[in-house]
């Protein structure tokens, strides 16, 4: 039983083989990123990602000319400056800033067409009240009708029945191939600790990144050992079918 999910989400789910919290917590992260460092509205740079802290004001509703969908134009004030924010065709993100809220926002940090100016373009955001401190946040590929925040809600409420998954490998092999459990492999995979030394953090997201963690080794040892489950039982099928007999008049043909 998957917690938190109503029956159509839960239905849907199912189409695409999720039934359980161990089949969600299977789903595991596409990428992530390094939200761990709040840079100063006038420290951002071009082409890097930033996370930023501020009043997000100003909000208004335009239109891209020429083509007919919405864009969301905000602006994000920090004390130290003020940052230009775009959305593009996510008009719905207006209703979520009114009031000059102070948010976290993480995005790309772009140079405006034709003028030069630098904006953050489609941030997340989230509100600063109630946040979770700055951390490694995982990106999860969609799942049915799940994407964003709805699914990594759903992963968090899913993360809460982690102690309660049972490991198919035995301790002792684990550690004969110095191999994290299973929960303990899920639980850095979706929530990954981040190093407060800079270095130490580079390193641990470019083994996020390259899917070299020891919790991605073990998930893939997990892949391997049913793989070879089912070619056992395969084989095991084979021997105990009887084989049909050869018969057959003549030996024209065969040769000596």
């Amino acid at each position: 039983m998957l917690p938190g999910a109503g029956p159509k989400t839960a239905q849907a789910l199912a189409r695409r083989g999720v039934v359980t919290v161990r089949d969600l917590l299977l789903h595991t992260p596409l990428r992530y990123e390094d939200r761990t460092t709040v840079s100063p509205v006038d420290a951002v740079a071009e082409g890097e990602a930033a996370l930023v802290r501020g009043v997000v004001r100003r909000v208004r509703i335009g239109r891209r000319r020429g083509r007919g969908r919405g864009v969301v134009h905000a602006e994000v004030a920090d004390g130290t400056g003020v940052l230009p924010v775009v959305w593009f065709n996510q008009t719905w993100i207006a209703a979520r800033l009114g009031g000059e809220p102070e948010m976290y926002l993480y995005g790309v940090v772009r140079r405006r067409s034709g003028t030069g100016v630098l904006q953050l373009v489609n941030p997340s955001v989230e509100p600063v009240e109630g946040a979770a401190d700055p951390r490694i946040v995982a990106v999860y590929p969609r799942l049915g009708p799940l994407g964003g925040r709805r699914l990594e809600r759903l992963m968090d409420r899913a993360l809460t029945a982690l102690d309660r998954l049972e490991d198919p490998v035995p301790s002792p092999v684990l550690e004969e191939l110095g191999l994290p459990g299973l929960r303990e492999a899920l639980g850095a995979l979706h929530r990954p600790e981040a190093p407060e030394d800079p270095e130490a953090r580079r390193r641990a997201m470019e083994e996020l990144a390259t899917r070299r963690t020891p919790a991605h080794r073990r998930l893939a040892f997990d892949e391997l050992l049913a793989i070879a489950g089912s070619v056992e039982r395969l084989r095991s099928r084979r021997r105990e079918q009887e084989a049909p007999p050869v018969t057959g008049g003549g030996t024209a043909g065969v040769p000596p």
